[in-house]
């Protein structure tokens, strides 16, 4: 067998296309932590644009 022929056999595989094993895999979901830790961070920007917006009015 040629390289680049088994290099292309390789890279189907890994994506999980050849195998229909591979077409059940599930998608990642965030904890509820994750979400809490996202929003917290978002909290200053929350901040920061309500303070601009009272020192326009």
């Amino acid at each position: 067998m040629k390289t680049g022929k088994l290099l292309a056999i390789l890279a189907v595989a890994s994506l999980g296309i050849a195998s229909s094993a591979n077409a059940s895999v599930g998608t990642a979901v965030p904890e509820p932590s994750t979400y809490i830790a996202g929003a917290l961070l978002l909290l200053p920007f929350g901040v920061s644009a309500l303070r601009s917006l009272r020192r326009k009015q």
